[in-house]
């Protein structure tokens, strides 16, 4: 038998975060003047297609940034975007301290659609909260997004000798954590931003996770 390992989500697991659309409003709200009107796909609902690119590393970072600014006529530095990019995220005490014990004994591998704002979540989780993992896989990075990422990432558990079997992956979205079923993953469905960390703790007792 392979080894295990804890396979995760970031969002509403492990942080908590704002949906990025909103995110926008309030970023470029804080720097538009008084009597500015916003104009361009993120103010007129067209967004999710641009935020789809970001995730599939189809569009960088640099040029959504040169988009916003268009699009809002504000005046706003990259670095600057960045820090406030980032800012919203908070970590869920209970579950980082839950993951810095099980990493003791079992390595945990992240599994997240997402910008580079899950490498700042899994920056702060391995700063703050103490959580090393083990290996980081971002949607925008491997230029492929949740379900089909599973693929790689039953490819890598192989190739590094775990048994995917026995590798539950925890997410707060059903579709994914049935998509990740389907590759040869257990699944967990938690929401940390919504329950207690005990219902997580009993759930993964039954991987022999504890």
């Amino acid at each position: 038998m392979g080894k295990q390992a804890l396979v995760t989500d970031l969002g509403n697991v492990l942080v908590t975060f704002w949906e990025r659309s909103e995110l926008v409003k309030v970023i470029t709200a804080g720097f538009k003047d008084r009597d500015q009107k916003f104009h361009g796909p993120f103010f007129n609902g067209q967004g999710e297609d641009v935020y789809d690119a970001i995730d599939t590393g189809s569009m960088d970072m640099v040029t959504f940034h040169e988009k916003i600014c268009q699009a809002s006529g504000i005046r706003l530095s990259y670095e600057r975007f960045l820090m406030l990019w980032a800012r919203h995220l908070e970590i869920i005490k209970p579950v980082a301290e839950l993951y810095r014990g099980i990493q003791k004994k079992t390595p945990i591998i992240v599994v997240s659609n997402g910008d580079i704002g899950s490498f700042h979540a899994a920056d702060l989780l391995r700063v703050y909260a103490g959580i090393k993992f083990y290996e980081v896989f971002v949607s925008s990075d491997r230029r492929l997004k949740k379900p089909g990422l599973f693929g790689q990432v039953v490819v890598y558990l192989k190739s590094h000798g775990f048994d995917p079997g026995i590798c539950p992956y925890v997410d707060d979205i059903q579709k994914y954590v049935w998509s990740a079923r389907q590759y040869g993953l257990g699944g967990i469905v938690f929401n940390g931003r919504e329950q207690s960390v005990d219902v997580l703790k009993q759930s993964l007792a039954q991987f022999g996770i504890v």
